[in-house]
């Protein structure tokens, strides 16, 4: 099927660089306007505070996503791993799992349970962009969601700025479900003023978590763990720069431009030196 599904769109073994490159960018530049067009709905509905249409909009998303894709994760490990099911107690953990779900993220719940979530959230979303999106599609589109990103959190017309700009002035806290990719630093007397539960530091928009999720699955999945794990280290150096560079500055900051140029880097050159070099090594009984 992703052979067929390869060639169809001009990303396949007979295809030219030529095709592969401009089927990716016209692939990823569709992807990059729908991100937009979603970024800036939300900052409308975040601006002039339709809240009750914005929470019952999350809510469906989350029944539809925890339940259906839920229903097909666990059908997958059902059938590979052979496991005796009937379909009264996939329902009663699909509900479960549903309705916890939507409970800690919307009413009140632990923090360890919702951080939890979070990741199978970002992990699930990556995971089906990877097997939706071609892998050179993947790698132009990861360096596309880094130009948005600049513009979006740092032009003042930038959809995540005004967003930003509208809770400050409202004195209101952004859930990272809404903020797709910035950080920034909460550390006025404001944010010591507000709920307990919310931690007053370093935020990381949700989305930022996903497309470290995508680079990170890309790298495993192309190349070996010694990639995946080389792509998480540069990621957290890029990370590690960023809020460097944040401390100074003190104002919102993209947190996808460095941690993803220095992941895709660090990527191809494992891929293309760091491990033929390797393998060279060890077929000469040579180990470092």
């Amino acid at each position: 099927f992703h052979d067929l599904y390869d060639e169809h769109i001009g990303q396949g073994k007979n295809s030219s660089a030529g095709d592969i490159l401009t089927s990716a960018l016209i692939m990823g530049l569709v992807f990059v306007v729908l991100m937009a067009c979603v970024t800036f709905v939300m900052a409308i509905v975040i601006i002039y505070e339709f809240t009750r249409c914005m929470k019952a909009f999350f809510i469906l998303a989350f029944v539809i996503y925890f339940g259906l894709f839920g229903a097909g994760y666990l059908f997958i490990a059902v059938s590979e791993y052979n496991v005796a099911m009937d379909w009264i107690s996939i329902l009663l953990i699909l509900w479960n799992y549903t309705g916890v779900g939507i409970i800690v993220f919307f009413i009140a719940g632990p923090k360890l349970l919702k951080q939890i979530y979070l990741i199978l959230l970002t992990a699930n979303v990556a995971l089906i962009l990877m097997l939706v999106l071609p892998k050179w599609t993947t790698w132009v589109l990861l360096f596309l969601m880094c130009g948005w990103d600049l513009y979006a959190v740092l032009h003042k017309t930038g959809p995540l700025n005004r967003m930003m700009a509208s809770m400050d002035t409202n004195e209101k806290e952004m859930p990272p479900l809404l903020y797709s990719t910035a950080i920034w630093v909460l550390m006025s007397d404001k944010s010591k003023k507000r709920d307990t539960d919310h931690d007053s530091g370093v935020q990381l928009g949700l989305g930022d978590f996903v497309f470290y999720s995508l680079l990170v699955g890309t790298s495993f999945a192309s190349g070996d763990l010694l990639t995946a794990i080389m792509c998480c280290i540069s990621i957290l150096v890029g990370l590690a720069i960023t809020l460097f560079i944040l401390l100074i500055r003190n104002t919102p900051l993209p947190a996808l431009p460095i941690s993803i140029t220095l992941g895709v880097l660090t990527n191809f050159c494992a891929q293309y030196c760091v491990i033929p070099f390797n393998d060279a090594l060890q077929d000469r009984l040579i180990f470092i």
